[in-house]
């Protein structure tokens, strides 16, 4: 069990107005096997690899067709 665990769930438990000491948290815990959980994973990132293809122009700025399905 890391060290700093016990003392977070402490922290925890008395914000939510828990009479408990950080050495009785700590005997509970490990009676118990519990750990804290220690962070997430990171997610890949997109960025790397080959830039995204950039769509042509095709209607150049002209968004009023003369007629519909024309454009």
């Amino acid at each position: 069990m890391n060290r700093s665990e016990y003392r977070k769930i402490t922290h925890d438990l008395r914000d939510l107005g828990e009479a408990c000491g950080k050495h009785r948290v700590y005997r509970l815990m490990k009676a118990e096997s519990l750990c804290a959980q220690r962070g997430y994973g990171r997610r890949p990132r997109h960025g790397a690899g080959q830039p995204a293809a950039v769509a042509p122009n095709r209607l150049q700025r002209q968004f009023e067709p003369t007629s519909p399905n024309q454009a």
